[in-house]
């Protein structure tokens, strides 16, 4: 998808009248187009996992603004948070994201069977538990990428805080799709029914008392 992004954004840039850059000299045309490539190739998680390390590196010892290579993990790094970034938003508001992605994985899903194929279980709308793949994704990969961005800008911290409170909401309505799977909804017709967002919040007043 990432590479995919990357030759729309080369195809409109040759486009006639859709060049900005070309007012650019050759040396620094060349630069651009390099970091163009380096970031939208960065929001690809694969790409994020190879160097997360060394981000880490980076925030622990401080960002030097003179160093290339930081400069280079900084920038990635905001891309990967902007990319992710519906998922430091309001409960109702991620929740919608994830039915868009999931309605997208399952329709993925049901033309892989009909193909004779199997599915993987996050795109098989019969056996997908989805409060638990959606609390994976947060706390495996979100939360330390936006933990980073906070080592650098303490005031990210806000946003830290919304990803904790996002957990705290899919982990309270694991309860109520277990209820309502057992009553025969899919975990689709349950992430996707009316009832949830009240539901996962009377949860939440009684477990937090």
């Amino acid at each position: 998808m990432e590479r995919h992004h990357l030759s729309q954004t080369i195809c409109t840039l040759n486009t006639e009248g859709c060049n900005f850059l070309e007012s650019l000299n050759r040396d620094d045309y060349i630069k651009c187009l390099d970091l163009i490539k380096d970031m939208i190739l960065a929001t690809d998680l694969a790409i994020h996992y190879r160097i997360h390390s060394k981000q880490l590196a980076m925030a622990e010892d401080g960002y030097n603004k003179n160093n290339p290579e930081h400069r280079y993990f900084l920038c990635s790094l905001l891309m990967t948070c902007a990319d992710l970034s519906d998922q430091t938003k309001d409960w109702p508001e991620t929740k919608k994201v994830a039915t868009l992605i999931y309605t997208e994985f399952f329709t993925q899903g049901d033309m892989e069977k009909e193909m004779g194929k199997e599915p993987a279980n996050m795109m098989d709308r019969e056996k997908a538990s989805i409060p638990d793949h959606q609390l994976d994704f947060l706390t495996q990969c979100c939360i330390c990428i936006f933990k980073i961005l906070e080592m650098i800008f303490p005031k990210a911290k806000v946003l830290v805080d919304a990803l904790k409170k996002n957990i705290l909401c899919w982990e309270a309505s694991k309860m109520v799709f277990e209820r309502l799977c057992l009553e025969g909804k899919t975990s689709y017709e349950v992430l996707t029914s009316d009832e949830l967002e009240a539901q996962v919040q009377a949860t939440l007043e009684v477990i937090q008392g």
